[in-house]
This record gives structure tokens, sequence and C-alpha cells, in this order.
């Protein structure tokens, strides 16, 4: 990946950058030009300088500027510069002013990365355009009204990621998916990737008008969305983060199949993947133990020395399978200790 693209990505994607960074080059350059464009997309998504219905508009040309070099591109790059003058964040900033050359490398990427990296967009401007359509501005505010709804918008940012990564490494390393069960596996992994997502993130999306918690599950421990505002009301609402901890959970199972059906050769590949899969058990594990998630001063996130302490152990994790099935079932453990109730 080009230097200038990379030092835009670091700043903009977490402890996903990590992972991309230890890809092999032509995996580096396919996760890379994919993320930035996601990532672009959601900046241009949540940006106040523009009205609620022209963003709406913006993502739906997404997906075709990021194909080809006509109008609908025009128009995003107008877009991303008009409101790269009024972000907070330097690296979001750098982000939408660098959009054009995120843009060019994914036109530069082989036919088959192009087109599943374009799979990617069209799944997260598709979650994207929920966001813009189905939840109120704030002070309103709205909850999802089914369990179904929560779980396609998981698939839609989260889900359509896991296949694209799955097709990815598949198309670099000369793996084979058979039947599709690692894609379906890939997928599953994302759902649950997106669900701490959404868990961890739960008290600020509130102040913004979303509540992804189904409504028909709020009504059963009687709460609204707007009760929800109050962080005296966790105590009520705990069932219900406790039963999408462990939709989640369910999903990751997917993840120690999927990791050893990664080739043995692939140190590199399996790194990469193990990284993310092993900070999303130690986050569910967190928001398991959490004393209050509605709590706006008390974000959930893993330390630093968590993220890095996993990376030192690498090499260890990395020697045999069994040693990744320790790590990894360990974790999982944990997370149930902190429902209360142990894993299936």
């Amino acid at each position: 990946m080009k230097e200038n693209l990379s030092a835009v990505l670091k700043p903009v994607s977490r402890s996903l950058y990590l992972s991309i960074k230890v890809f092999p080059a032509g995996l580096q350059d396919v996760f890379g030009a994919a993320y930035l464009l996601c990532r672009a997309a959601d900046t241009v998504a949540d940006t106040d300088l523009l009205e609620r219905a022209a963003r709406g508009r913006l993502i739906r040309l997404f997906p075709r500027a990021c194909r080809a070099n006509g109008p609908e591109r025009q128009a995003i790059l107008a877009a991303a510069a008009q409101a790269a003058d009024a972000q907070k964040l330097q690296a979001e900033k750098n982000l939408l002013s660098s959009l054009s050359d995120c843009f060019a490398a994914a036109d530069n990427l082989p036919e088959q990365d192009r087109a599943i990296t374009f799979e990617a967009v069209d799944s997260v401007c598709r979650g994207m355009l929920l966001d813009l359509e189905y939840f109120p501005p704030a002070p309103e505010i709205k909850a999802m009204a089914s369990a179904s709804e929560l779980e396609t918008y998981c698939r839609d940012i989260g889900g359509g990621p896991g296949i694209f990564w799955t097709k990815a490494i598949c198309l670099h390393t000369g793996l084979k998916d058979m039947d599709g069960e690692l894609t379906k596996q890939g997928a599953n992994i994302g759902d649950a990737l997106q669900i701490t997502n959404i868990l961890r993130d739960m008290a600020q999306d509130l102040r913004i008008g979303r509540c992804y918690l189904p409504e028909e599950d709020l009504k059963e421990v009687k709460l609204t969305a707007k009760d929800l505002l109050d962080p005296s009301a966790y105590r009520q609402l705990k069932p219900v983060v406790d039963k999408w901890i462990r939709w989640g959970a369910q999903r990751l199972a997917s993840a120690e199949s999927y990791i050893l059906a990664l080739p043995a050769r692939e140190l590199r590949v399996r790194a990469a993947t193990i990284w993310p899969v092993f900070w999303s058990l130690d986050t569910f594990a967190q928001l398991a133990a959490a004393e209050n998630l509605l709590d706006p001063s008390k974000r959930t996130k893993i330390r630093r020395s968590r993220i890095y302490g996993t990376i030192a152990q690498t090499p260890l994790i990395l020697a045999s399978d069994t040693a990744f099935i320790k790590g990894y079932r360990l974790r999982r453990e944990t997370i149930f200790c902190g429902l209360g109730s142990k894993a299936a």
C-alpha cells in the first residue's frame, strides 16, 4: 500500500490497521483500499455539515462512485472536500482530503479484488442508509423494531466485510471455500464484531437518536428507547444486553474452525485474522462484566496493553493449533463467566 494512504489509514482504523499491516503486500492493498472507502463513506454519512437527505443521496451514489470515475465520483469528491473543512478530527479531515487517492487505489486493484471490494462497499452503504433513513435526528430517539432488523443491520455493516475478508484471503492464498462454508463463517464473525461495536457505543448512539436494541426486546423488560437515556435503567436492561452478547458470542463460535482452515504456511494471514477475533472476545468479556453500558462517561474498550500483549504472544499462538485453541477457548469461557452462565 502506498505510503501516503498508509499514513491516512493508521489513525482512522484503530486496531484493524495492525492486521492490515501484517498481511502480505497484495492483501494489504485490497484490505487498505476497501477499508478506506468504507470509512470515507461513513464519515460522509455522519458529517453535520450536510443535511440528512443530502447525505442519503451521497451514500446511494457512493458504490457507483467507487466503480467508475464519472459524475457520481465527482459529486462525492466535491461533497468530501466541503465536509473536510468541517471535520473536528484531523484524521477524518485527512481521509476526506485523500478520497481521490482512495478511489485511485481501488481503480488500480486487480479485477477480482475490485469486485469483492465493491461488494463490501455495497453492503456497508446499505447499513449507512438505514442509519440515515430509519433513525430520527436527536433529541428524538427510536429503537429498531425487531431482532431480525438488528441481525440484518449487523450482516450489512459487519457480515459483508466478513465475507470480503474471506474472499480476499481465498483469492490471495489459493484457499478453497468448499460449499461456501468459509464465507458463511466469515459473515458470522463479521456479525459478531459489529454487535460488539453496537453494545460498546450504545450510550453515545442513544444521544444521537439511535437505539439499535430492538423495541420488542425493550418491551419485554418494560422499557422504551427514551428510558435508556437514564443510566439508572441499566439494571432493568441487562437481560437484553446479555441476550445480544450471547448472540454475538455464538456468531463468533465460527472463528475456531475458520482460523484452523487457513493455510498453516500463511502465518501473516493467520495472525491478521486471529487478532481481531481475540480482541472481539476480550471486548465481549468486558461488556458482560461492565457496570453500566448506558453511562456515556464509562465507555468500554480493551486496553492498549491487552492489544499489544496479544501481538507479543503471536509466535506462541501460531506455534501450534493447540496453542491457538487454548487461547481462543479461554477467552470464550471468560465471556460466559461474566454472564453468569456456561457456554453451550
